[in-house]
């Protein structure tokens, strides 16, 4: 996206938080990344997807938006994808476009069809021409295990260099937290971090994880190889 729409995205997060919405940038779920994800739950704001919703936290609201400056058929079929996956889909465009053109009232009627809402954009303002249907289906929380704290911030949405939260910065991250939670003195073994912490990589798990280790990219770790086995410990803090 250009530098426009990025502004376009953020100005739509704003409005979303403003209504109680946690927003997601560039979640990407089973290949394809959505601009924005919103969650709405009633549980504290330092949950984590991962942890889950109880019955007693009521049921989570899934809201996806997909973002460009101008009404397209590119843009509705981007939406539409979504439509299976979650309990709301709206498209937003920036309010200049023309709303009174015939082009403009087909791309409203396919919305409408498809069950999406509208959202004008302005400088300063969010306008929602029209809401979308709320739907519940078994698969309107397929999204939730994809959420991350890091897609609050990590990249805003709409960035041209598709920048995002990826499953492999998400492996390292929990690589890294399972060493810092649970080395003995003698730290954990390869085997140890693979049994438990499970990786997208099959039999090439071993090996990508001895190259993150030398690399240096496993956060707060120290990772030693001697008699040619690995073994991994929280980093020492300077200071301490």
């Amino acid at each position: 996206m250009k530098g426009s729409e990025v502004s376009l995205c953020a100005a739509v997060r704003q409005w979303l938080m403003g209504k109680g919405w946690r927003v997601y940038s560039e979640v990407n779920f089973r290949g394809v990344t959505a601009d924005l994800v919103a969650l709405k739950t009633a549980v504290p704001l330092n949950w984590s997807p991962r942890q889950g919703v109880s019955a007693g936290d009521g049921q989570p609201l899934i809201w996806v938006i997909e973002a460009k400056i101008g009404p397209s058929l590119r843009l509705l079929c981007q939406g539409s994808r979504w439509r299976a996956h979650c309990h709301r889909v709206s498209l937003a465009i920036a309010a200049r476009a023309d709303v009174e053109t015939p082009e403009f009232a087909f791309f409203h009627q396919v919305a409408d069809w498809q069950l999406m809402g509208i959202l004008l954009v302005g400088r300063s303002s969010v306008t929602e021409l029209s809401a979308p249907a709320t739907i519940e289906t078994d698969a309107s929380l397929d999204l939730l295990p994809h959420l991350h704290a890091e897609q609050l911030d990590f990249a805003p949405a709409g960035n041209a260099e598709g920048k995002r939260f990826t499953k492999y910065q998400e492996v390292r991250q929990q690589l890294a937290e399972y060493i810092v939670e649970h080395a003995t003195d003698r730290g954990l073994s390869l085997r140890q971090l693979l049994a438990a912490v499970p990786t997208p990589w099959g039999r090439d798990a071993r090996q990508r994880v001895i190259e993150i280790a030398r690399s240096g990219k496993l956060a707060g770790v120290r990772a030693e190889r001697s008699g040619g086995r690995w073994r991994f410990w929280p980093a020492e803090v300077e200071g301490a």
